[in-house]
């Protein structure tokens, strides 16, 4: 009986197996980039598959990016392979401030560098070490923290408030840094009574622990009472929280308003509009930023003293990353930590790429 050239179960660990080699043999620099991969008919020869199976075997390879056909011409190794070129980014589901800061600088970075992005959230953890594995990334990006299964050859990044204590290579948002930078600028506008409002996604209270620590350093008053915790979803409540805290201040103190998740500021700021313009005149807002390139003006508020903005460069923690990524993969063993500056919305801006990271990874 003819073998059947149609498609057949028996197929699918031969196909897989001629699958794995091609993409190993174009990921371990076998075939380059643009290089034309043996015909058809010699792999039938190799293989000692049908013609079906080598077709099915090079549309998977077709799928993830990494050859293409020219029809007669033959099949090639794509110019820009995923190995090389996709790189993952893991973040929180939802549209906050920095998933949305994230997202925007990282088309800027594709269209400037020539990458491409798959954005992931913690529901899809199960796809990323699928592509992890099978070689379609070249790299990850994880602005949320999970523990994933992915191979030694990926280079990996971790974007977080701490030092990894698993030991991956970690880009610290250092929140004590960022404390003690807010303290020292309200200590010079002298400023007496600080008040924090923070959110719920700081459940271990290490935000908290920061700005107590750093209030007590630089001389400020932050009793228990003047921290609060305030749910994003539920920020309509920072009217009632902020007129509660601004009555039990007296007349004469300078008071600041620390908002430690930008989530909170358009409620807060529509909250302090409702004060009386003697209790605005004499409040400081700092809040915390994820700058990016298009960075919206904050709304004024009449009579309000100022409001600062203090906090990361998300196109520079990207830049960066990919740095590091880029160092890994050749073999260059960048730092295990890399931390990255607080800068006010004055600075945004004084650190390039090339300066910041020759600075981090110790290179001309």
């Amino acid at each position: 009986m003819a073998t059947s050239e149609y498609s057949s179960p028996r197929d699918s660990p031969k196909r897989s197996h001629v699958t794995e080699e091609l993409r190993t043999q174009i990921v371990q620099g076998d075939f380059p980039p643009g290089t034309r991969l043996p015909k058809r008919s010699e792999l039938r020869e190799r293989y000692g598959i049908s013609h079906v199976t080598i077709q099915r075997a090079l549309d998977e390879l077709i799928r993830d990016g990494f050859v293409y056909t020219r029809g007669r011409g033959g099949t090639f190794v794509s110019k820009k392979p995923p190995h090389l070129y996709h790189y993952g980014l893991l973040m929180h589901s939802g549209c906050t401030p920095y998933v949305e800061a994230l997202k925007h600088e990282a088309a800027l970075l594709a269209e400037a560098r020539g990458i491409t992005w798959r954005f992931y959230d913690e529901d899809q953890i199960t796809p990323l070490e699928q592509d992890a594995h099978e070689h379609r990334l070249a790299g990850v990006i994880l602005a949320y923290p999970t523990l994933l299964d992915t191979p030694p050859h990926l280079p990996s990044l971790l974007i977080d408030p701490q030092a990894a204590p698993c030991g991956k290579s970690t880009l610290v948002m250092d929140f004590q840094s960022l404390a003690n930078r807010g303290m020292e600028r309200l200590n010079e506008l002298n400023i007496q009574h600080v008040t924090a409002l923070t959110s719920d996604s700081d459940p271990h209270g290490q935000v908290v622990s920061a700005l107590k620590k750093s209030a007590v350093a630089h001389g400020l008053s932050m009793p228990n009472f003047r921290v609060q915790y305030l749910c994003p979803k539920a920020a309509a409540w920072a009217g009632g929280l902020i007129e509660l805290l601004m009555i039990n201040s007296s007349p004469k103190n300078h008071e600041a308003l620390f908002v430690t998740n930008d989530q909170l500021l358009p409620a807060v700021l529509e909250s302090i509009g409702r004060l009386p313009i003697e209790s605005r005149h004499r409040l400081t807002v700092l809040t915390y930023a994820n700058y990016r390139s298009d960075q919206e003006m904050i709304p004024d508020v009449d009579g309000l003293a100022r409001v600062i903005r203090l906090g990361f460069d998300t196109g520079l923690s990207l830049r960066t990353a990919l740095a590091h990524l880029e160092a890994q993969r050749v073999d260059k063993q960048p730092p295990r930590r890399v931390d990255l500056p607080v800068l006010f919305e004055e600075e945004v801006g004084q650190y390039e790429m090339v300066e910041f990271t020759s600075a981090v990874f110790g290179s001309a």
